[in-house]
């Protein structure tokens, strides 16, 4: 859908109106939030809204966008169940640590510049650290990113159908479990390599792969 007006499908769902939902699961789950299992995640794959929604998001997002969209929510989250963690950026996958979609977009790095070059996600962790030493509340317990292996076998529909037919049709299901190893595994890489929260430190780190 292009060109619509967003709102004949959709109503904004602000911090105010998500501060309410929240405060009303604690009135109905009042044990979840009281034995601290409760988990938000701050909207999916925001590098990619403006193709997955672009009926309500069609402009591709830049640092400055996300950061104030998920301080602002995280703020009011907080507010509502202290208790809750928080969790985030859930970027779609490598290229998104590195650059936000309106640069992806745009091919070019100008986003990135206005930000000191540095790299979105180090940015991002960075701008948490900051906010969490102004105002005295911690807004990410969890860094979130995705893990989509790009490799023979799994990624292309294209190259998956005659490398899975040749494999007897398990394949590509065995290499996709095998791939993330390389990102998690410290005995193979050795712990200088590992993942770092850098910027940010003492978040836990959490890693999606399909």
């Amino acid at each position: 859908m292009h060109g619509n007006d967003r709102f004949d499908t959709s109503v904004a769902a602000g911090p105010d109106f998500i501060a309410d939902w929240v405060r009303a699961m604690k009135a109905q789950f009042p044990g979840l939030f009281a034995e601290r299992r409760v988990i938000f995640a701050l909207g999916n794959e925001p590098m990619l809204w403006n193709s997955t929604h672009r009926d309500v998001h069609p402009e591709p997002v830049s640092y400055d966008e996300y950061l104030e969209r998920f301080v602002n929510m995280a703020r009011a989250l907080k507010a509502a169940a202290p208790e809750a963690k928080l969790a985030g950026p859930e970027l779609w996958g490598w290229p998104a640590y590195f650059q936000s979609a309106q640069d992806r977009e745009t091919k070019s790095d100008a986003d990135r510049r206005r930000h000191g070059n540095e790299e979105f996600l180090p940015w991002f962790l960075r701008q948490m650290r900051q906010q969490e030493r102004q105002g005295g509340t911690r807004l990410l317990d969890y860094v979130t990113v995705h893990f989509y292996p790009q490799a023979q076998n799994v990624f292309s529909p294209a190259v998956d159908l005659d490398a899975t037919r040749a494999a007897d049709g398990n394949g590509a299901i065995a290499v996709g479990r095998e791939l993330p190893r390389p990102v998690l595994d410290r005995r193979e890489r050795g712990a200088d390599s590992a993942p770092q929260t850098v910027g940010c430190p003492n978040t836990t780190r959490a890693l999606k792969s399909d």
